[in-house]
């Protein structure tokens, strides 16, 4: 099975709520965070040149190989300096960077007014195509506006 579908299949809403998010190519936003790509989340070992655990899934490129990861037998993500392979700090809520890499992606749809060339997929139902009450977009969304209003 393909490693991405297996993450996809974990049961955190965190944690998918950070995948849906990833795509071909590195999502930047806010101040040197880098969402990972999916290729780069799936061969970390080529692609980034670490040796993580098998259990970790890197995630945000925080700078200064530091990275927040998914730790799967642990169920919980957590900070970890990559070069050093130190697992620091414990995170208990990541809402604040899918709020960061949410408000990165309507800023970018802002900016080319419904183009939607870069993110396709959440445009057409930003613009009301595909639009259904039950999609997972909308889900999503409506948690994240949730979340925003707490």
């Amino acid at each position: 099975m393909d490693r991405y579908k297996e993450y996809r299949e974990i049961k955190n809403e965190e944690l998918q709520g950070i995948l849906k998010f990833v795509r071909e190519e590195p999502i930047f936003f806010g101040d040197e965070k880098r969402l990972l790509s999916k290729s780069e989340i799936i061969n970390y070992k080529d692609e980034l040149n670490i040796d993580l655990n098998e259990d970790i899934i890197p995630l945000i490129d925080l700078c200064d190989n530091n990275f927040l990861i998914y730790n799967i037998s642990k169920n919980k993500f957590q900070m970890m300096d990559i070069s050093d392979d130190i697992i620091w700090k414990d995170v208990d809520s990541v809402h604040n960077y899918i709020n960061e890499i949410y408000s990165y992606i309507k800023e970018e749809h802002d900016k080319q007014v419904g183009d939607g060339s870069r993110y396709p997929e959440y445009f057409k139902e930003i613009n009301g195509e595909n639009k259904t009450e039950n999609s997972e977009w909308t889900k999503f969304r409506n948690k994240l506006s949730e979340l925003i209003d707490e």
